[in-house]
Order: structure tokens, then sequence, then C-alpha cells
């Protein structure tokens, strides 16, 4: 825990939770919290103070929902240090582990673990359990031990929860024990090996698509249980037009659904698969740019609850190779804020769905600008900025947002972890 002093000189505050918002001010922290605010603050003698060009702006710190690492199991993808790197790039000072590990996090005493290596880290990690054993699909995972170690939500991440009776009591068992049920929403039997967008785009390149029916068909059935049964649900990551429909309906009609957006559907359309390359290859698969024009609508009106990164890490063995054959996912931590911005420029409603109601779902306190708050936000600067492949924090490379065209720099990052950390690129 670092216990050194910062004074921050003529911020911009962007938070729509703080009385200062919109303000140009100095910011003092000491002993992990803002410790006052205002214009042309005295510093204390042994404060270090941090002072930038033009156009500096400071945002609660982001909370990703929708993150995973190599570690354990998989450490040559990316340790979790390392991931907490392009964290820090990003201005995620607090991440949700998803549990596609090795083991998989389905036992309290994993969750336990993971929290204890999350003690070192410089930002917060926070742990997802698997829904059904081994993600399986086939058995409940022990969601009240694994609640009790501390575990905020359980999922099975990408693989889609088959067995509606599971899906049901687990639905049915959090109401009691606490914890957010997130779903991947998919029926797994139209995938119809697709690896890509049914659609135009897939059509010109020659490949076999999946029906956007498909995500739709689960979203369906993920609302109709969260109705019969009145309990809470999250539909991680949805990308089409017509789930956008849905979920818009369903919270018309009272259904207690939230609902997330990858970044990458907002910024991306299926047009950028024409080269085959293989950093395009996520899943849910980019869609077309009806879908993504649908997604940015559906965050304007608040259908959409969140922005995620969804950071896949993979090694240059399993990503740079045939398209075929490449695993799916992007490196997406360093870019969240850049690319969210960059496409929803609606700010204040920008910094909720990052900052305030990811955390508002899994019950944490939002670190809000204020006097007396926990000391953990960023500081950006409101440009625009091309990114570069030497931005990125982590040890993955696997992102398509290389020569992209992007919005807010992140500078640093203030955690109660880490003290202050700079950015040097």
């Amino acid at each position: 825990m670092s216990k050194a002093q910062f004074i921050f000189r003529q911020v911009l505050v962007t938070d729509p939770g703080s009385r200062h918002n919109g303000e140009v001010t100095d910011i003092l922290v000491a002993n992990q919290q803002i410790k006052d605010i205002g214009k042309q603050l005295e510093a204390p003698e042994d404060a270090i103070e941090i002072k930038f060009s033009s156009d500096a702006a400071v945002a609660p710190g982001i909370f990703d929902m929708q993150v995973c690492s190599g570690e354990p199991g998989f450490e040559e993808k990316e340790t979790l240090s390392e991931t907490s790197q392009a964290a820090l790039k990003g201005g995620v000072t607090d991440f949700l582990l998803m549990p596609s590990l090795h083991p998989v996090t389905d036992h309290r005493s994993q969750v336990e673990y993971l929290r204890k290596l999350g003690h070192s880290l410089p930002v917060g990690l926070h742990v997802a359990g698997a829904l059904s054993a081994g993600m399986k699909g086939a058995d409940l995972s022990e969601l009240y031990d694994m609640r009790q170690g501390g575990a905020l939500a359980f999922t099975d991440d990408k693989h889609p929860v088959e067995n509606t009776l599971l899906l049901y009591l687990a639905l049915q068992y959090v109401k009691v024990s606490g914890g957010l049920i997130m779903v991947h929403c998919e029926d797994p039997g139209l995938r119809l090996g697709g690896m890509v967008h049914e659609g135009e785009a897939a059509m010109r390149i020659g490949m076999k698509g999946t029906p956007a029916l498909a995500e739709e068909l689960g979203v369906m059935r993920a609302i109709a249980l969260s109705q019969h049964l009145n309990s809470k649900i999250h539909l991680s990551g949805i990308s089409t037009a017509a789930s956008v429909g849905l979920v818009r309906r369903a919270k018309e009609e009272g259904v207690k659904v939230s609902c997330s957006v990858y970044a990458h559907h907002l910024h991306f359309n299926d047009s950028a698969l024409q080269y085959f390359d293989s950093n395009f290859k996520v899943w849910p698969p980019l869609r077309g740019e009806v879908d993504r024009l649908a997604l940015i609508e559906g965050l304007k009106d608040d259908t959409i609850d969140v922005i995620c990164s969804d950071h896949r890490p993979e090694t240059i063995e399993t990503k740079d190779v045939e398209f075929d054959f490449a695993s799916y996912g992007i490196s997406g931590l360093d870019t969240l804020f850049g690319a969210g911005y960059f496409n929803f420029s609606e700010l204040n409603n920008l910094i909720r769905k990052l900052a305030y109601t990811p955390r508002e779902l899994l019950g944490i306190e939002v670190p809000t600008i204020a006097k007396g708050s926990a000391a953990r936000f960023f500081v950006y600067h409101d440009k625009n900025y091309c990114f570069k492949a030497g931005m990125l924090g982590g040890r993955a490379k696997n992102t398509p947002f290389v020569g992209q065209n992007l919005r807010g720099m992140v500078l640093g990052c203030i955690t109660g972890e880490g003290g202050w950390i700079a950015n040097k690129s």
C-alpha cells in the first residue's frame, strides 16, 4: 500500500457523481485517500507535485467486468502482473477475473487463492467463480462456498449454459446467497460451424457465418428466466441490434436484466475481416454496421449498462496463424477507455458505464472524486490519438487497435495498491 502524498495540479474533474464535476482544480492525495480538492491548494512539504499539459482530466477508476488472464495455468499468455500493467494503460483500476483458468475457478479455495495473489498487484483483482463445475454445464458449482470466499459473480465465461434447469437453479440460488449471474447468450446449436457473423461481409470473403439469431435466442431465454423468477441476470457482451431491442423491451417491462457490450464491437464492424487478420477474430463475432450503431444507441438510452474490454491475451503461436486455426479474442484492456470514448462521446454517461454501474451491479463502493473518498482514479488527455503497438502494457500483442484513432490517452492511474503509476507512452 502506498503512503506517499501526491498533489495533482489543474486537472478537469469528469465524474458525474462528484460535486466537482466540470471543475478545473487541484487534488491532494494522502494515505490512499483524497484529502482535499480545491484551487491552488498548498502542497505539504513531502507531497509529490504532478503537473500536466492542458486538457488533462481525471475520472474514477474503471472497473472492467470481463477480463481473462493466463495465471494460473496459461502463464505463457500473460501473468496477472502483466494483465495489471495492461489495465493501468487503459485507466482500469479494478477488474473481474473470469474463471477460464487452469484449474477452473469453481471452488472456494481457488477463489481465496486468486484473491491472495491479487494482494501483490497494483490494481484491484476481483474474482468470478464458475457457474457450473469445470464450466462443463452439467452440475452447479459450489456457489455458496465461493461466495463466502469472496466471489462477486458466477459465470461460465464464453461457454453458453445449455442446461436451462441449471441456469434456473442458479438464479434461484443467488437470490439467497448473493452474487451476480453473468451469462454468455448463445444457442450453440445454431452456431453452424461459423467463425464470423452471417452477413454480406462473410459472403464476400467466402467464410461460413453464424446467424445473429443464435445470440438472440439466448437473450430471449435469459430474459424469460429472469422475469419468471424475478431474479437479476447479466448478459455479457451482447452484439446485435435485435438483442438490444429485446433487452430494451424487457427493461420497460421491469425485468431485472442488465447487459454489457465489448469495446471492440463499438469500434469495428465485420467489414474489418476483409484481410483475414486473425486479430479481428472475436466471439461474439464482429457484426454489421447496423448492429454497431444499434449498440451505441443502446448505450445512449441506457439499455446497455456496462462497457467491458473482454481482455483475452493470446500468444503469437495461437494468434498469428491462418484465420481458421487462430484463437478467439483480443488484448483489450489497454484500449478500453480510448475505444469507448472515441465511439461514445457522452462523457458523463461513459464514466457511469465504465466506473459506476459495474461496481453497483457487483455491490462495490464507487470511488468518486470527492474529499474523503478512496484515491482510485485515472488521468487522461482529452484529445484523439493514434494507438501504437508500443503502448501495450501487457505481454499479449493480439490487438486490432494498432493504427486506430482513439480518444483520451491515459496518462496514469492512482490506486491504493500501487500509488501513482504514470504511463510511459
